[in-house]
């Protein structure tokens, strides 16, 4: 009310509004915007408004100008650009972190650990590999207008050789795309392995192995989904044929091991094995990092790479 107020009362030729979206329900900031472009057009007044909703600037019509500011400098003016990395969070942000999984707490576990790096990027959950962006995605986001934009593409290790994740990884041309493999079958496989257990419940490292095992062997249907998940690689890797045997690498590997299920399988039998032991489960779940261990420090070096644009 008082913003109209003053624009039908003085009928000023340029009015500053500073974030007038504030406390105001996304659907009432997106009436907002329009309600001002009609009547800027109507009192023939030019408004600039400062604002920090993805909202505002979704619902702004074409004839409003967008201008990205940071520190006091116009980074942007490229309309189309901003709206893109408004939608994704990433306008004051560095990096663009592409994250297959939907359940994105055991990645925020591990980014947050350095808290340097953790501020300067925006998680976007993708729901699944076949969600992941493209490279002609990537183009024109990364790519496209003013704004210098990197991004890292996780995904999952599925039981991937060494040089299948490779393969993955040479598929991503755009410049400023860091694609990123966990070093495991997933994201949880980290929290699950022999030094982490160590260090989260003060056992020693034989012991934790045994907790490994015992977990492992508890889970059904674990070829099955290692099977699953090999024909899913043979297909997208190796489309004309050349991929190693599923049964070979299943052998090779142990039969059922901790290394041939699912860190997300392995994550939750833990949870019993752990209640066996008289030991909190809940640490688990909490994707609680000990003091002195580091989970992915890979992945912390590929996120320093992609800031500094290396």
């Amino acid at each position: 009310m008082q913003i109209f107020a003053y624009l039908i009362l003085f009928k000023p030729k340029i009015m500053l509004i500073d974030e007038p979206d504030a406390h105001l329900h996304p659907d009432k900031q997106e009436r907002l915007i329009e309600a001002l472009e009609g009547a800027a057009a109507q009192f023939s007044t030019q408004i600039l408004m400062s604002t920090h909703s993805p909202y505002i600037v979704r619902a702004a019509s074409a004839d409003a100008n967008l201008i990205w500011m940071q520190h006091g400098k116009v980074q942007a003016d490229d309309d189309e650009a901003i709206r893109r990395h408004l939608g994704w969070g990433g306008l004051d942000k560095s990096l663009l972190f592409f994250a297959e999984d939907e359940d994105d707490k055991p990645l925020r576990a591990i980014v947050r650990q350095w808290p340097e790096l953790y501020h300067k990027l925006s998680i976007c959950r993708c729901f699944g590999i076949e969600n992941l962006p493209r490279d002609k995605l990537l183009e024109g986001l990364l790519v496209d207008g003013n704004l210098k934009m990197k991004a890292i593409i996780h995904r999952d290790g599925d039981f991937l050789t060494q040089d299948e994740a490779k393969i993955w990884q040479a598929g991503f041309k755009t410049r400023g795309v860091y694609p990123w493999v966990t070093a495991g079958s997933d994201m949880e496989g980290y929290f699950c392995t022999a030094e982490y257990l160590s260090k989260l419940y003060n056992i020693t490292v034989a012991d934790a192995n045994t907790w490994r095992a015992e977990a492992a062997q508890s889970i059904n249907k674990a070829r099955e989904t290692f099977m699953e998940k090999r024909r899913n690689i043979v297909r997208t890797i190796w489309p004309d044929g050349g991929s190693p045997n599923a049964d070979d690498l299943w052998t090779g590997s142990g039969g059922k091991s901790p290394e041939t299920v699912k860190g997300k399988s392995l994550h939750k039998a833990l949870k019993v094995v752990a209640r066996k032991y008289k030991c909190n489960d809940r640490l688990l779940d909490r994707f609680a990092i000990p003091r002195g261990h580091v989970v992915a420090p890979e992945l912390k070096t590929i996120i320093q790479s992609a800031i500094a644009g290396e």
